[in-house]
């Protein structure tokens, strides 16, 4: 039962460290910034909170210092003119119970995102991912003339179990996942037309590049792949097995390909970006 809410509260975190940039590798750039300004004094209750609302194990957590200031040193014996250089020395000789003020974290990385994905972009350089969009969706017609807004919307087909097509249970599940506006399901309850509401107010920042899919309808994506029981359900004391609560449906789903290739566009729940975006204004 507690599977849904836990994705969704990793999911959150993981986008307010990304800060909008629909970047993993700023993610963790910015989760270790914030490693750096907590107290990590052994036995120290903050950094365990920290960890705990970071979702993050603390073993990974000092494994990825550890590589960090192995990387600085590195780096400075193999490039020779950048040895000299304030922050990389300071990288290089950070201790893992060190705490930073906030300022001092910000002297040490660059705070222009733009200058930081072009070295991103150097750095993995042969694994370009090209997305394309996908102007036949079936349920296009379905979705536009369901009376919501079409890019918030979500069509929510098979739903299981058959107690789920209710309404109100489908309504306090949903909720429990993320911002929701509207629910409205047909007469057999296995069809649901879901208007995802503002994802803003659980701390996911909005985006002017990448018109993403709501949080609401990435999540149930992710569910149609894993079984689970349903917490409202159980509040009752209605009996069920694991179930995947459905096929769901969104508008401006992406093709994706490396390299030429044409991968599988399936969601991946550790990153941020989700396997369907929409860049355009308009369908």
């Amino acid at each position: 039962e507690e599977f849904p809410a836990h994705l969704s509260y990793n999911y959150t975190t993981r986008a307010r460290y990304d800060a909008g940039q629909f970047s993993e590798p700023i993610m963790y750039r910015n989760l270790f910034k914030d490693y750096l300004t907590v107290n990590k004094a052994k036995g120290s209750r903050a950094y365990y909170k920290w960890l705990d609302d970071s979702c993050v194990a603390v073993s990974r957590m000092s494994q990825f210092a550890a590589l960090v200031t192995e990387l600085a040193s590195k780096f400075g014996c193999a490039v020779p003119t950048a040895r000299a250089n304030p922050s990389l020395k300071r990288l290089s000789e950070l201790k893992r119970t060190f705490q930073l003020s906030k300022r001092e974290v910000d002297d040490l990385f660059t705070q222009d995102y733009a200058r930081l994905k072009c070295a991103i972009v150097g750095a993995f350089q042969p694994s370009f991912v090209q997305g394309e969009i996908n102007t036949q969706n079936k349920n296009k017609g379905k979705i536009m003339n369901c009376g919501y807004d079409p890019m918030k919307t979500c069509l929510l087909q098979q739903i299981k179990p058959p107690e789920m097509g209710d309404v109100n249970n489908l309504w306090a599940f949903l909720e429990t996942l993320a911002p929701i506006k509207d629910v409205k399901l047909n007469d057999t309850g296995k069809i649901a037309f879901i208007e995802c509401g503002d994802d803003e107010g659980v701390g996911v920042p909005h985006s002017e590049v990448v018109h993403q899919m709501p949080l609401l309808a990435q999540l149930l994506h992710q569910l149609m792949r894993q079984s689970c029981k349903f917490q409202v359900l159980t509040d009752q004391g209605i009996r069920h097995e694991p179930s995947k609560v459905g096929s769901p449906n969104f508008l401006g789903g992406m093709k994706w390909h490396v390299n030429g290739m044409r991968t599988m566009g399936a969601p991946y729940w550790r990153s941020n970006m989700g396997y369907m975006c929409e860049m355009r204004e308009e369908l």
